[in-house]
Parts: structure tokens; sequence; C-alpha cells
């Protein structure tokens, strides 16, 4: 993997299109929301994991088969997505300040950051199939779509 790869470029630029097409699914399936100061940081979440797992999965297997690019994009934008969350809970723990307020038993307080973390990863993995599956084959088609291009980038590799 050359970073001169205009390819690889591409490629990671079509992360964008995975981000918004994962973002608009979790529009309909989750319900409506806006894109205001809460979203933000999610959708920088998002996009990062999309970037690091496509980056793995170019490097890891041959761009030109787009089930293998596929499922490799899913799974190390799982794994990608994991160690974000693992990384925000450490510091979560780290700078955690102790409440003063008294909760009282009838109070529903909600998830911990761990609980949270690990429901957000479960509808990551439904959710992040499609945009991974819609990328790979994107990039098969248009990055690849000469026989030419193919034979010359396998035997780069």
């Amino acid at each position: 993997m050359n970073l001169t790869d205009k390819r690889f470029w591409k490629f990671e630029a079509l992360s964008l299109l995975s981000t918004v097409l994962t973002i608009g699914i979790m529009e309909v399936c989750l319900g409506r929301f806006e894109i205001d100061s809460d979203i933000v940081p999610m959708c920088v979440i998002i996009l990062i994991s999309y970037l690091i797992g496509q980056a793995m999965a170019w490097k890891l297997y041959k761009p030109t088969v787009w089930v293998k690019l596929w499922l490799g994009i899913y799974l190390f934008s799982i794994i990608a997505l994991t160690m974000i969350l693992l990384i925000i809970n450490g510091l979560d723990c780290l700078f955690a300040e102790e409440s003063k307020t008294d909760i009282s038993a009838d109070i529903h307080v909600g998830f911990s950051a761990a609980g949270l973390s690990v429901v957000v990863l479960l509808i990551w993995m439904f959710i992040s199939f499609i945009p991974s599956m819609i990328t790979g084959y994107i990039t098969t088609l248009w990055l690849f779509h000469k026989t030419k291009d193919v034979k010359t980038y396998e035997a780069e590799i």
C-alpha cells in the first residue's frame, strides 16, 4: 500500500459515503434526530471508525474482490469503534467526578458509560452492515472496473 496511490485516497473518501449512509439508516431506524452539536461527535466517531476500518481492509485484502473487501471494512470498522469506545470509557473513568446529588430509588438513572458503549456497539454491528457492503461494491466498480487495472494492481502487490 503506497500512500501515493490515488485509488487508496479515493477509497478513503468513500468513508464519507459510508458515514452518510450510516447516519441515514440511523435516522430511519432509530427515529428522527437533528444534526446539532449533540450529534456531531457521533458523526466524527463514525467517520474515524470507517477511515481506520477501510485502511486496514485495503491493506489486508485485495480491493478487487468486493466481498472480501466488504467483510474487511465491516469487521475492522467494528474493531475500530470498539477501540474508540474503550478509550472514551477509560478517559471517563479517569476524569469522573463524583455526583453529590441524592438519587432516590424511584428515579431511573439509565445506562452506565460501559453499558451505553455496549448498546452503541450492538447497534453499530447491525447498522454498518449495509454501508460497508455498498462501499466495497462501489470501490470495485469505480476503481477497478477494467481487467487491465485489476492485473496492474495485483502485479504491484
